[in-house]
């Protein structure tokens, strides 16, 4: 045993101790949110981590999802979006829809509670973005 320690600590020193290297961990970077308010389309920024964070949690805690006996694309009523940039530059999109509906693209909608939505969609519509909004009115069809 004493012939093998010296062997066992060479293989160890030069190879044990050899790590490739992880590959960087994308991190979201930006969040942007659009949404219709009063015939109006607003679009917000975040980029302060802790802003980000609370979008986050509440994309997170949405709760079990379930196969819609509609489809959302057809019903009337506001939806959002909100498209989450990583600093890997690829991003994830997330819309909303009638306060029940949800789709993380390029998925199907799904449909959670309401109140959990509901919660998403106030914070998104209340918390201030980092920055000045874009609103611009949306144009009615005329026919």
């Amino acid at each position: 045993m004493g012939k093998f320690l010296p062997i066992a600590l060479a293989v160890l020193l030069l190879f044990g101790c050899s790590r490739k290297p992880e590959k960087p961990v994308a991190v979201v970077s930006k969040i942007a949110v659009t949404y219709e308010q009063e015939n109006l389309l607003v679009q917000k920024t975040f980029t302060g981590s802790d802003k980000m964070h609370q979008i986050l949690n509440r994309l997170r805690l949405l709760g079990q999802r379930f196969t819609p006996e509609c489809n959302p694309e057809e019903l009337p009523g506001r939806g959002s979006a909100i498209t989450l940039t990583r600093s890997d530059g690829t991003q994830q999109i997330w819309r909303t829809k009638g306060g029940r509906f949800i789709l993380q693209a390029p998925g199907p909608w799904q449909q959670v509670e309401s109140e959990r939505v509901g919660l998403l969609e106030s914070l998104i519509r209340t918390l201030p973005g980092d920055g000045p909004d874009m609103v611009v009115p949306i144009l009615q069809g005329s026919g």
